[in-house]
């Protein structure tokens, strides 16, 4: 039975919080703050000021694209991975940043691109789907295409270790996995809500299995390599030309 108001607040007299409760607020506020410094810093006006030239769509959005992805390798995994290398038990491995159990995390990774391949490819000649895929606008030319990829590794990276490491390994070894898998996925569902519907509905079965595999790994190769798979898939089928339709 839930206690009464009254209850609550007399049973906080004199309470000391354990050094498990005290990382649990840690790892929940700091998150917090580093995505909210995120997402106000993504915002187009902003980006547009910071970084003036020519009013054209396409750059401008080209522009938002590499310097979110700047910034969220840096507030969502440079920062973080400096405070948990210097003061959180277990370090950065605790977190999933080690190759345990590599060949296994690869084959889930292959079968979950291959599977994710199928929707992609029914939605990528929709016009609905391209008014969001690429986020690069410019043409896909040998060399944006590799500074698209180089940005993606490096986003997904800290993305992942954000989502998964932090939110699911790190907050399942204070609270248990299944707190940690349903306040990752409720945090990780949230942040989509503004993005394409399918991706947005998708983000409940991606966020399920890449936790659920680092949990049953330790390792966050798996959500690594299909969340990139994946996100270069999307962006070189949405890219392509369509081809013409022939009128005879």
């Amino acid at each position: 039975m839930i206690e009464s108001t009254p209850a609550l607040v007399a049973s906080l007299d004199g309470y000391t919080p354990s050094d498990g409760e005290v990382r649990v607020l840690v790892l929940i506020g700091a998150t917090t703050i580093l995505y909210l410094a995120y997402h106000l810093g993504i915002r187009r006006s902003f980006v547009a000021r910071l970084l003036p030239g020519p009013p054209d769509e396409d750059a401008l959005r080209t522009r938002v694209s590499f310097f979110r992805k700047g910034l969220g390798t840096v507030l969502l995994g440079v920062v973080p991975a400096i405070g948990i290398a210097a003061a959180w038990p277990g370090g950065l491995s605790r977190c999933g940043l080690t190759l345990d159990e590599a060949p296994r995390s690869l084959a889930l990774a292959a079968l979950f691109i291959a599977l994710s391949a199928i929707p992609i490819l029914s939605q990528a000649k929709k016009p609905s789907y391209r008014l969001h895929y690429p986020e690069v606008r410019m043409p896909f030319t040998t060399r944006i295409a590799t500074w698209n990829a180089l940005a993606w590794i490096a986003f997904l990276i800290a993305y992942e270790l954000f989502f998964r490491g932090i939110l699911v390994l790190g907050l399942a070894a204070e609270l248990g996995p299944l707190p940690a898998l349903a306040i990752s996925l409720m945090a990780y569902v949230f942040v989509h809500l503004d993005r394409y519907v399918g991706e947005t509905l998708g983000t409940l079965v991606s966020g399920t299995v890449f936790s659920l595999v680092a949990l049953d790994t330790g390792s966050l190769l798996m959500p690594i390599v299909a969340h990139l798979g994946v996100a270069l898939l999307s962006d070189h089928l949405a890219a392509r030309p369509l081809p013409e339709r022939s009128h005879g």
